[in-house]
């Protein structure tokens, strides 16, 4: 089953993360919009800014809230997906974005959870009755924020925003920390959670390549009788004799490139039939014996 249906990213590709900026960027000032588009808002500033699972932001509380003028990091004490035992609480941070306030997921927060749901503070649900939401609600908010975006939701749900904002970032150039965790660290420590970095997946040229040289390397060990056997075989049973024998073309022209030998043709031996042929050529046909019916 491993060799039929390999794992694979559910994500090939994922949005571009322009389109939903700038749709969230429509979305203000924020004194004008509804309860409902402003925690659409907030929770999709907050997923993007800190790229994490729906479950990560669902276990965000006020009472670990800590707010500067830098910006704002949650303690996250609750047991996640990725809790282990022995490892200390983890850490959000978002923080401020003063160059566009409108894209701020720090003031934006702080104006949703300050101004707009101090009343009703016991949860960020936006509609009545308030209760506190679960990960399957945010995510289905993510959901909505991508449809009203124009992104295709038939392909991407709310999980693509950890993907797309790594991706982003890493396409913007920014210093990514490969050993972290998303967005999260350990709470002691003076270091700014920074997200980890998705590496690219190679193309299938690329891997094509890289198994022809691993190939290559391997033919260069062996001797020109095991070279023989190890093709045939590969042949007879029918498993990569394309790659393997790409593999070896490509080897022989790195082995013939630069290093000219003088080659002695040895003529090829005859059959047997051959060779009787051959003796017979230059010698005429026996004269017929009589028969016994000739006429006298």
């Amino acid at each position: 089953m491993f060799h039929i249906r390999p794992p694979e990213p559910r994500y090939s590709f994922t949005w571009d993360g322009n389109v939903l900026l700038t749709f969230l960027e429509s979305w203000f000032p924020l004194s004008v919009l509804e309860l409902k588009q402003l925690t659409l808002k907030t929770a999709a500033l907050v997923a993007l800014v800190s790229a994490q699972r729906s479950q990560t932001l669902s276990a965000l509380s006020i009472d670990f809230m800590n707010s500067t003028a830098t910006g704002t990091l949650f303690v996250v004490n609750s047991l996640l997906k990725s809790s282990r035992p022995g490892k200390s609480s983890l850490m959000v941070s978002l923080p401020a974005f003063p160059e566009n306030e409108k894209l701020c997921a720090h003031s934006t927060l702080l104006y949703y959870v300050a101004s707009r749901t101090a009343s009703i503070r016991q949860s960020l649900n936006s509609s009545q009755p308030y209760k506190v939401v679960s990960s399957a609600t945010l995510a289905r908010w993510l959901k909505v924020v991508l449809s009203l975006a124009g992104i295709d939701t038939s392909i991407f749900k709310g999980h693509s925003f950890r993907g797309a904002s790594t991706s982003k970032a890493v396409s913007l150039g920014v210093p990514l920390d490969p050993g972290g965790d998303t967005g999260r660290h350990p709470v002691s420590g003076n270091r700014r959670p920074q997200p980890y970095q998705i590496e690219g997946r190679p193309s299938e040229e690329e891997e094509r390549v890289r198994e022809n040289n691993d190939v290559k390397e391997f033919i260069q060990t062996l001797d020109e009788p095991m070279v023989r056997k190890l093709c045939i075989r590969s042949l007879r049973r029918g498993v990569g004799s394309m790659d393997f024998m790409q593999g070896l073309l490509i080897m022989e022209d790195d082995l013939d490139e630069g290093h000219e030998e003088d080659e002695t043709v040895t003529p090829t031996p005859s059959t047997s039939t051959d060779l009787a042929c051959s003796s017979n050529a230059g010698t005429p046909d026996p004269a017929p014996s009589p028969s016994n019916n000739a006429i006298p």
